[in-house]
């Protein structure tokens, strides 16, 4: 741009002074003059374009580190769900080992009592073949019937809470694994 207006300057000088440059000479520094104003032109729209993509880079740079951050925070919560998970699957592991050893101590104590049942039976014949006692053995046979079907019934709902508790131990046990896949597919995000 200088070099343009010396050269201007020079022609303005010669023309003032009575020898000015030749038409070729004119048309040559117009020529300059042009492609300089050109370069000009195309050195401003570069320089626009490049702010812009810097712009958007700066704002993709802004987006990125937000959604990092975000990504770090679900993180550290799959890492406390994870933990919280882990201590209700070792509650429901003891949970299911206490119902299951109830459930055996509820059948032993229902083959017990069949067994006192089948010796009240006999003990009932014998009662009432020697003697008229009957009645209260009777009764007896009836108390026990009453409670064999108690033990019944409490056996079935002791089943049925193994059953559940070993449903839930399964359903938190997909959930520690699916919360690993995220946690492991996050840390390779990273």
């Amino acid at each position: 741009m200088k070099a343009t207006l010396l050269g201007l300057a020079g022609v303005l000088g010669m023309l003032l002074v009575g020898c000015g440059p030749s038409q070729k000479e004119f048309d040559l520094l117009k020529k300059e003059n042009g492609d300089l104003k050109a370069a000009n032109t195309n050195t401003t729209q570069t320089l626009t374009t490049t702010t812009e993509e810097r712009d958007k880079a700066q704002k993709d740079l802004s987006a990125a580190t937000a959604e990092l951050a975000k990504l770090n925070d679900q993180a550290a919560q799959f890492t406390v769900d994870l933990a919280k998970a882990n201590e209700d699957l070792a509650k429901k592991s003891e949970e299911m080992t206490s119902a299951g050893a109830e459930g055996e101590a509820l059948k032993k104590a229902i083959e017990e009592l069949k067994a006192e049942l089948e010796t009240a039976h006999a003990d009932n014949d014998k009662i009432k073949a020697e003697a008229a006692v009957g009645a209260e053995a009777a009764r007896d046979l009836a108390a026990v019937k009453s409670k064999v079907e108690e033990l019944t019934k409490a056996v079935a709902a002791a089943k049925a809470e193994t059953a559940k508790a070993k449903e839930d131990l399964t359903k938190k046990e997909e959930e520690v694994k699916k919360l690993a896949k995220e946690i492991d597919t996050l840390k390779k995000k990273k």
